[in-house]
């Protein structure tokens, strides 16, 4: 069973339970998109959201663990946005582009507002969460 068709058919009880957006929202993962993007691949689905579930979660360790410029840690969010762009994790993407707007400020003498990295921190958990209850 794809993980779009986990996403889709939530009342058959053999399907992992994911977490739901409120009406309006994205999901943390649109699994509907990843099955596009993977042509419904159960294989690479599963491989892509690994994939993403490591790096998402050593960018995140870079960011505060790193002593970075501005230009590096855009760098890093940008690859992370393109990642998390990928798989269908929109909100990932665009706290994402947030910190890496606000980084290539910073590289050019604006101050760096933590929020932004204190948003892109919670939106990659909640992605962490639907892939670890994605898991079998």
């Amino acid at each position: 069973m794809s993980f779009a068709q986990a996403n889709v058919r939530m009342e058959d009880a053999s399907i992992p339970k994911v977490p739901v957006a409120a009406p309006g929202e994205d999901p943390a993962i649109d699994l509907v998109h990843l099955a596009r993007q993977t042509d419904g691949d159960d294989v690479l689905e599963a491989e892509l959201l690994e994939m993403f579930d490591r790096q998402s979660a050593k960018s995140l360790q870079r960011f505060v663990a790193a002593d970075l410029c501005g230009r590096a840690r855009a760098d890093l969010a940008h690859r992370l946005r393109g990642s998390a762009l990928a798989v269908g994790a929109w909100r990932v993407a665009a706290a994402a582009l947030a910190v890496e707007n606000e980084n290539e400020a910073a590289a050019e003498g604006a101050r760096e507002a933590p929020a932004t990295l204190e948003a892109l921190a919670a939106s990659v958990d909640e992605a962490r969460q639907t892939i670890a209850a994605l898991r079998p």
